[in-house]
């Protein structure tokens, strides 16, 4: 069986469209999430000491990358079902909402690693003893991206982001958000989730 010529011009329209990322690939689908929160949801707070000087030591050693740092709030969320909440600190903020989080726990102090985000989605999904964070970061009006953090031998890390581009509003960054919950504050203050 032959093609004709516009077929073929087709099908390498479609496979460059495929190519592109957000555009022609659906937003990751939807998991079993306890809540949804962000930067609005960070309780203003004073900050265990450990806490406060490892994230003021790492802002003057690497100075600042978004537009504001924050050393006074966090949104305390029990990751890993010990009924002690852990910390997840806004500490470098951009313009568009999106934030560098330490993540430190309850009740060691330790760092646990950063996380980017604007919006997290902690999971219903535990892996080994610690639940997986999906996080989305705005990167501007049209783009966002989507990662999962998981727990490794005591620290979080981050996977592959997927690329989400909707120059509409109505593609996959909305089809993203809608699958989600929504941001409710309430429930990061949660001792568990």
């Amino acid at each position: 069986m032959s093609a004709g010529p516009g077929s073929l011009r087709s099908l390498v329209v479609f496979g460059a469209l495929m190519l592109m990322p957000g555009l022609a690939r659906p937003a990751p689908r939807p998991g079993a999430f306890a809540a949804a929160f962000s930067f609005d949801c960070a309780e203003t707070i004073p900050l265990p000491a450990a806490i406060h000087d490892f994230l003021e030591d790492r802002v003057e050693r690497q100075g600042r990358l978004g537009v504001a740092t924050w050393l006074d709030r966090a949104v305390l969320w029990d990751l890993n079902g010990d009924d002690v909440r852990d910390f997840f600190v806004p500490y470098d903020c951009g313009a568009t909402g999106s934030c560098l989080w330490g993540l430190f726990d309850g009740v060691t102090q330790s760092h646990l690693g950063d996380l980017e985000a604007t919006v997290f989605y902690p999971s219903l999904r535990r892996k080994k003893g610690w639940l997986s964070v999906e996080v989305y970061l705005q990167s501007g009006q049209t783009q966002g991206l989507v990662a999962t953090y998981d727990c490794h031998r005591g620290r979080y890390a981050r996977g592959g982001w997927d690329i989400l581009t909707d120059p509409t509003g109505k593609g996959p960054i909305r089809r993203y958000l809608s699958a989600r919950p929504p941001v409710g504050c309430g429930a990061g203050r949660r001792s568990s989730p």
